[in-house]
């Protein structure tokens, strides 16, 4: 059946999404600002912020003066290092612009893989709908150029563009070797199927090798850091279900639906369904992933619908409803996703975590791990447990050590556990009181904080409390 016509003419619909997504995203970091000056959406953009101006200050890219700890070489440390504008300012300015960025080149994408018109517009409003793209395009992290870059380099693979595709995807690396492992699995059915697009995929694949291998052996990049995978990524896949950096279980099964419709007895759809399900099941470990494993998606959830808008239906109310819901389904999941977003903008957190930067710049902070990277940024003090913690062979250490401090009852042993581990200073904020970490006002060492005159409350307002232990 020819499909219809459904969205008007193309560059018509195409700049006024890419318009849409320049407000939204725009629109997002306005009122981040208006939170505060130095709220900014994703915890993560803090460490990398940090990182950042340490490069700007130091030139020290592959250890974390702070944290005192090592760390990859990331090409993103050097962008906003290098350039005129204040890293701050970067973190605003260069998430939108490589949304709109990266929306175009998918589209191009799809149009360059000779996808439908419908097909395409549908399928790009679908990805950029997703929680993941508002995720990853309003934080400040290496996936801002991974994935344009990526997408630039598969656009060059199929257009068999050889040198192009080397050059973009031996980049890709060092800014995230996951990335790298996703997109070379992209390319991997292309090549097997085309003999014409073999010679080009082995050619990207040797660059991003050649890449990772020298930068690892001059610049400190670190593959196998890397490749830690998250120990909470799999408490948090769907968005309906808490997650922040996660899939919307609505595009999940219009995807699925995707799938089964454009099937075919034939190597390419076995080829395609395998890459898919090895595409997801990597990024259940690797959140960053996700990202690019929901392009693939939404391109069948796309298909899904045109599938659904097309087809005869006795009823045409009930294929009305049918398309209502769905739509309804995928704005609910973007509306979560943003009040997620700003769950984390609180002008009450900054203020509080601020206020340990007139702290002694030796002192350790203990606090919730999604808290550490804005004790880092804001504070400059150094965190116990942060949010790459993970990745270190501490960390388990440190997870008991914390684990004893927050349920313990006996001063003793909560002073030795202190002093031992050089902890001057706990934070603790409204989601851990509630049910984070402790569920009862006077649980663990709570009880300790009120009643023991080594405690002092030196900070409170409504979001957080800090104590400083005074030996």
């Amino acid at each position: 059946m020819k499909s219809k016509n459904l969205l008007g003419k193309e560059q018509n619909v195409v700049l006024m999404l890419l318009g849409i997504i320049l407000l939204v995203l725009g629109g997002l970091q306005f009122i981040s600002y208006s939170v505060h000056e130095k709220a900014f959406m994703g915890y993560e953009t803090y460490y990398y912020m940090r990182l950042s101006e340490q490069y700007q200050e130091t030139g020290v890219t592959n250890y974390d003066l702070l944290q005192d700890r090592k760390t990859s070489f990331n090409l993103f440390y050097l962008m906003p290092g290098t350039s005129l504008i204040p890293v701050r300012a970067a973190a605003r300015l260069i998430p939108v612009l490589m949304g709109v960025l990266s929306a175009f080149l998918f589209y191009s994408l799809l149009k360059t893989l000779k996808h439908m018109k419908d097909e395409r517009l549908i399928a790009t409003i679908i990805f950029v709908a997703n929680p993941l793209f508002l995720y990853v395009f309003t934080s400040f992290t290496p996936l801002l150029l991974a994935v344009p870059l990526g997408l630039a380099g598969i656009n060059c693979i199929f257009r068999k563009k050889i040198w192009w595709a080397a050059l973009l995807l031996a980049a890709l690396p060092l800014l995230s070797i996951t990335s790298t492992i996703i997109f070379l699995l992209a390319a991997l059915p292309a090549s097997l199927l085309d003999k014409d697009k073999k010679f080009s995929v082995i050619i990207a694949f040797l660059a991003a090798l050649l890449s990772g291998i020298a930068s690892w052996i001059f610049l400190g990049f670190n593959p196998l850091l890397e490749l830690i995978p998250s120990t909470e990524a799999l408490s948090a896949v769907f968005v309906e279900l808490g997650g922040i950096k996660a899939y919307s279980l609505i595009v999940i099964g219009l995807a699925v639906m995707g799938i089964l419709i454009s099937w075919q007895r034939n190597a390419r759809s076995v080829a395609t369904f395998l890459f898919i399900a090895t595409s997801f099941t990597f990024s259940l470990f690797f959140a960053e992933t996700r990202i690019f494993v929901a392009m693939i998606i939404s391109v069948y959830a796309g298909i899904a619908i045109i599938n659904i808008i097309n087809r005869e239906w006795n009823v045409e109310q009930v294929k009305n409803v049918t398309l209502l819901l769905i739509l309804c389904s995928i704005v609910f999941s973007f509306v979560v996703s943003i009040n997620s977003a700003f769950s984390q903008v609180n002008a009450e957190k900054i203020n509080g975590i601020i206020y340990l930067s007139t702290s002694n710049p030796e002192d350790v902070m203990l606090s919730a791990e999604e808290n550490g990277f804005m004790i880092g940024y804001l504070a400059g003090r150094k965190s116990f447990v942060d949010g790459i913690s993970y990745k270190h062979s501490s960390y388990e250490e440190k997870k008991e050590v914390a684990r004893t401090i927050y349920y313990s009852r006996d001063l003793a042993v909560l002073k030795e556990t202190l002093e031992d581990n050089k902890i001057n200073y706990v934070l603790i904020d409204y989601w851990m009181r509630h049910g984070g970490v402790w569920t009862g006002s006077d649980e663990g060492v709570l009880f300790l904080f009120k009643h023991a005159d080594e405690f002092v409350r030196i900070f409170s307002n409504a979001e957080v409390i800090i104590y400083r232990y005074v030996d």
